[in-house]
């Protein structure tokens, strides 16, 4: 099964449920399957186009049917981040071997898809080709330890293996889920093709904040019932406004450890909504596991576990042996089955880093290590306990601080630089700041080093504080004494 080839599957049984619902318009499955066909078709017609295929449109209905229509004609998209500076758009172009991009702006291999209304002109759509579920579908972005994003390709199984045959928990009855993250991103596409797959309904919004009513007028207008929400957009809305989850049937959260006062807050205020906890690293697909939020989970010592593993996902807590830890025991984190990405884009060191082949279980599998430390406990469900490096959550988007210190000290003005996590009352962490050493030669202050910052990197990498130091404060071992910059 492929992606394109379950979307046909839901044209031809329900051919005019509302797939998707933008502000450009809508389209029925039966107009999606065509309207992807005949980008599909222009696509194929073209003499040069590259495996992977740059999509930049603007959130639109038209959008979701381009990149229907990319992975239909044999190819994988990737999306850029509208946050990205020139250079680095550059850089990961030609990481990727990108010649051509799917978009309406005028450039060297652009190419511009049908109009709407020429979509929704296209005939009906036959079945699509064969295709391998082993093929990549789509690349998604994460923070990389050097500064520049890490390019993840994710296989077609990868996507659907938690929405066919065995859907994940709110997905069994066309559900209508709102899009909310960006598409680079991999709860973006989690989103999307977790409705389509699902023969429910995407609702493209364009909204660049989403607030309490937003949430409200896509329940009431739109009939809007499964919601994902990064942990500090959930933490932000149950702050301004719990009641704007009224009609949701499920909502999800994840992307960083969840607040218990919060939690507790909605099942409070929400019995009758499925409170799910998500976690799962972009390398293994979007989602690992997932649990059912209960009242007696608030009280859980480690915190609220992140569950299960969601279908065609194994998990397995390993020690530094490779042997897997006994119930109650700390260990790093290891997924394999259908999830498991295909690699970096580029990076073949890192691969063989990340992605490795054990024996577990008396068998050999394809692991990722996720370097996150868990442990199992005695009722089944997977603790999160922590990082066994210096990687963040900050909304649901993965940093890497020592990439963040590298791409901070090649700055002009920067002598050395360490960054510091900036965490709320929830112990959240919601941004960063930097403490730099000046370079006696061209000396330059805090607003003109982060005003350069944010035009050479992208804009999740920019500390939102720049503290200048005379010195860095070391460690009788000679590293950065971190915890002495807390008084700075």
């Amino acid at each position: 099964m492929t992606i394109q080839s379950l979307v046909h599957e839901h044209a031809l049984a329900a051919p005019d449920h509302l797939a998707v619902s933008g502000p450009d318009g809508t389209l029925t499955y039966r107009q999606l399957d065509a309207a992807a066909e005949a980008v599909a078709a222009g696509l194929r017609a073209l003499p040069d186009a590259s495996d992977v295929v740059f999509v930049d449109l603007a959130p639109s209905v038209r959008r979701v049917a381009a990149l229907l229509g990319v992975v239909r004609s044999g190819r994988a998209y990737a999306v850029a981040d509208p946050g990205w500076p020139a250079e680095v758009r550059a850089e990961m172009t030609e990481l990727l071997a990108v010649r051509l991009t799917v978009t309406d702006a005028d450039g060297p291999g652009a190419w511009s898809p049908p109009s709407l209304a020429e979509l929704l002109a296209a005939p009906d759509a036959p079945a699509p080709a064969p295709g391998d579920d082993d093929a990549p579908a789509c690349l998604l972005f994460t923070s990389g330890t050097t500064g520049t994003p890490k390019a993840v390709l994710c296989p077609h199984r990868g996507v659907i293996r938690m929405f066919h045959p065995e859907p994940l928990i709110g997905f069994a009855d066309r559900p209508v889920v709102p899009q909310l993250a960006q598409l680079q991103w991999d709860m973006g596409n989690y989103e999307m093709w977790g409705a389509l797959l699902s023969g429910g309904t995407v609702l493209v919004t364009d909204t660049p904040y989403i607030t309490p009513d937003t949430l409200s007028l896509m329940v009431e207008e739109h009939g809007a019932d499964n919601l994902f929400l990064t942990t500090a957009l959930f933490n932000l809305l149950v702050d301004e406004g719990i009641g704007c989850f009224s009609g949701f049937a499920q909502v999800m959260t994840g992307g960083e450890r969840v607040s218990v006062p919060h939690m507790g807050r909605f099942l409070d205020e929400h019995p009758g909504i499925r409170l799910v906890v998500a976690y799962g690293p972009v390398e293994n697909s979007m989602l690992t596991t997932v649990h059912t939020t209960r009242r007696h989970d608030l009280d859980d010592p480690h915190g609220i576990p992140v569950g299960v593993p969601v279908p065609g996902t194994e998990i397995f807590v390993l020690d530094g042996d490779g042997r897997q830890c006994p119930t109650g025991e700390a260990g790093e984190l290891y997924t394999g089955g259908a999830g498991v990405a295909l690699g970096y884009v580029g990076r073949p060191e890192l691969v063989a880093e990340r992605f490795v082949d054990l024996e577990v279980g008396g068998a050999v599998r394809r692991l990722y290590r996720t370097g996150d430390k868990c442990l199992m406990g005695d009722d089944g469900l997977l603790r999160f306990v922590g990082r066994t490096d210096r990687q963040v959550k900050i909304r649901g988007q993965r940093i890497e601080l020592d990439g963040v210190e590298a791409a901070l000290g090649r700055l002009p003005g920067v002598r050395t630089v360490a960054v510091r996590v900036v965490r709320d009352q929830f112990d959240s962490v919601v941004g960063l700041t930097a403490y730099y050493v000046p370079d006696g030669a061209s000396p330059a202050d805090a607003r003109a080093v982060r005003g350069t910052a944010l035009a050479t990197l992208p804009a999740n990498h920019v500390p939102g504080r720049f503290v200048p130091v005379e010195s860095m404060p070391m460690t009788v071992r000679g590293k950065v004494d971190y915890k002495a910059l807390e008084t700075v």
